[in-house]
């Protein structure tokens, strides 16, 4: 994969969610060997899809990455779920997953 980073990088912004994944997978499944490409990988942190924002965790993680860098996007993610007061979250009226925190992802600040 890391021959090929150049030409599946541009794929992270493809208009579709499935390309989008399986190219955050892949850039993660390098490690350490896609640290100079983590900012293209934490701006999908912003992602419309949910599943492409957690493979962007992962992936930053899988890169040894920390949370530090990326608190704006993480913060703005966190920041779609406001409580209610009932239990329930406002994203929740959306169909948007729970909340997610870095933390709960052992994802170190």
């Amino acid at each position: 994969a890391a021959r090929y980073v150049e030409h599946f990088l541009p794929l992270l912004h493809d208009v579709c969610r499935h390309v989008r994944y399986a190219s955050l997978v892949t850039v993660g499944s390098m490690q350490a060997g896609a640290r100079p490409h983590a900012s293209a990988v934490a701006r999908c942190l912003r992602d419309a899809d949910v599943s492409c924002r957690m493979a962007a965790l992962r992936a930053l993680k899988c890169m040894g990455e920390t949370a530090g860098p990326y608190t704006k996007e993480l913060s703005t993610w966190q920041d779609m779920f406001v409580p209610r007061g009932n239990g329930q979250y406002y994203g929740q009226a959306f169909g948007l997953p729970e909340p997610i925190s870095e933390r709960a992802l052992m994802f170190p600040m």
